[in-house]
């Protein structure tokens, strides 16, 4: 709930305790996550350093979790999004700090969907770390830039990670988890069919009102 206050979620004796907030285990009786409520267009739009990283975090969480899920994500694609990850996290690349680790200098699983480890997990720690010094010069916040405007460009694929996604069934009979994507965007909200073509488009501007059949 939105409206709550965070200490009605925490134990009564939350804000006596001499642990700083923490349990008796040194843990805290709740984990916060931010979320990115209103996506952009264009990573212009995010002026406050702070802000584009936070947008960051949320487009690579979005790439992660999505990856294999839809057409944006070409292999291609990820690997470019990755070498600018690592720019922005790490800065330039170093051979005394990166280049002598066995196994890779980052975590595959922190760049690129699950669904793609198994098989290419090797090939990735042999080819970002060469697309990461590639970036060489690209400042952590021109790289927080760059990323958010290939994870957010439609030149690949109308369907971008800067979009709330949602997965429906076209029919109540259908089986699985749907084969229809519902995308909450700027714009307004775009359906696309399981091969991620768009298939309908309906403009904040012609939206008069939004309402949901539970039946």
């Amino acid at each position: 709930d939105p409206e709550q206050k965070l200490s009605k979620y925490a134990p009564k004796n939350w804000k006596a305790s001499h642990g700083h907030g923490l349990d008796g285990n040194g843990r805290p009786p709740l984990v916060l996550y931010l979320r990115v409520q209103f996506y952009v267009d264009s990573p212009l739009l995010l002026r406050d350093g702070v802000t584009r990283h936070h947008y960051y975090l949320q487009l690579r969480h979005n790439v992660c979790n999505r990856g294999n899920l839809h057409a944006c994500a070409s292999t291609k694609a990820l690997y470019l999004l990755a070498g600018y990850a690592l720019q922005a996290d790490l800065g330039d690349y170093d051979e005394a700090t990166h280049g002598n680790r066995d196994g890779g200098y980052f975590q595959p699983s922190d760049y690129f969907p699950m669904q793609m480890l198994p098989e290419a997990e090797q090939k990735i720690l042999q080819t970002v770390p060469v697309l990461h010094q590639g970036n060489r010069g690209i400042s952590k916040s021109q790289a927080h830039q760059q990323y958010i405007q290939e994870a957010s460009s439609t030149e690949k694929t109308p369907l971008t990670h800067n979009t709330h996604l949602y997965r429906l069934k076209q029919k109540k009979q259908e089986l699985g988890s749907g084969s229809v994507w519902l995308a909450i965007c700027s714009k307004g909200i775009h359906l696309y069919s399981e091969d991620s073509a768009l298939t309908a488009t309906f403009l904040w501007s012609n939206i008069g009102k939004l309402c949901f059949d539970r039946k």
